[in-house]
């Protein structure tokens, strides 16, 4: 924990010095690690807790399920999530991610209460316009997958397109491709 908390003094103490109270400055993480012995649910409450001491104007949780239930340490069962935002309540804003790719799975996420924002990447990869979409109540027309046989629908560079089209499991869903998702 001594090394993250430094480099956040560290950046709060230039932000000062420059007096730009505007600057930024947030935390990401991912809560939880699958293996045994990995950092647990214990371990990250114990930071965020830390965290929430700092001047941070938010914490992201970055996992690949929104839903996803913490498995062992305090709370085993029930979501990261909701573990994480009743420490930050109030105190920083908490962005929340994981899997969101449809309007559905965004307003069940938003729902929860569990983040005080949502942020997507795969859902966003796949459709550039996402967010007028979801403005002008068009949901219906948000992609779930990418269509390997129309690039020309996605801004994607090289290198990021040869990558999402494999169905690897870091990358978004891929049409015609079976990729089994990691449980991370």
């Amino acid at each position: 924990m001594n090394f993250p908390i430094k480099v956040i003094d560290a950046c709060c103490e230039v932000r000062e010095k420059y007096k730009k109270p505007e600057f930024i400055i947030g935390y990401r993480l991912s809560p939880e690690e699958p293996f045994n012995p990995g950092l647990t649910m214990d371990e990250t409450l114990k930071f965020i807790k830390v965290l929430v001491t700092k001047p941070l104007q938010y914490i992201h949780i970055s996992q690949w399920n929104f839903f996803k239930p913490a498995r062992r340490g305090k709370g085993a069962g029930e979501e990261r999530l909701k573990l994480i935002h009743n420490e930050t309540k109030g105190k920083v804003a908490l962005i929340g991610c994981g899997g969101l790719r449809s309007e559905s799975d965004l307003n069940k996420a938003l729902d929860t209460g569990f983040s005080e924002f949502i942020a997507v990447g795969g859902a966003s990869m796949i459709n550039k316009n996402l967010g007028i979409l979801l403005k002008e109540n068009k949901g219906n027309l948000i992609e779930l997958e990418i269509d390997p046989e129309h690039r020309e629908k996605y801004d994607m560079p090289d290198n990021l397109w040869n990558l999402s089209i494999q169905g690897i499991n870091y990358y978004p869903p891929v049409k015609g491709k079976n990729t089994k998702r990691l449980d991370v």
